[in-house]
């Protein structure tokens, strides 16, 4: 499933910093998108494949316009903070599946805590 992107990436892309293919993050916020927009269970698979056309159709466009070079201006500390905010998120995220904890879903993760 991500052959392809990675192949076409390697031909055309120009940040080296960029990850294609599907990772734990995207997983995440793909899944909170989907959330907000209130799209029912049957319809999540759908909805994901639009959405991820609809991310490359905005990043073909913003790399046909050379926008790469924003990425220029985030700064080294925001990169590390949104890195280690990433981590701490996938991985209390799992923590519910490594325990064998059960427990409604709720909108935060944290509102599970005290429970």
């Amino acid at each position: 499933s991500s052959f392809l992107p990675l192949l076409v990436y390697a031909l055309f892309g120009t940040i080296r910093q960029l990850q294609v293919g599907p990772t734990a993050l995207m997983s995440l916020l793909t899944g909170a998108a989907l959330d907000a927009a209130n799209v029912p269970t049957t319809e999540r698979v759908a909805a994901a494949s639009m959405l991820a056309l609809m991310v490359s159709a905005v990043s073909c466009l913003l790399s046909l316009l050379r926008f790469g070079f924003i990425s220029d201006f985030i700064s080294h500390s925001v990169m590390a903070a949104f890195v280690s905010a990433s981590g701490i998120t996938i991985a209390t995220s799992q923590l519910k599946a490594m325990l064998g904890i059960s427990f409604p879903r709720t909108h935060y993760w944290w509102e599970n805590v005290g429970e």
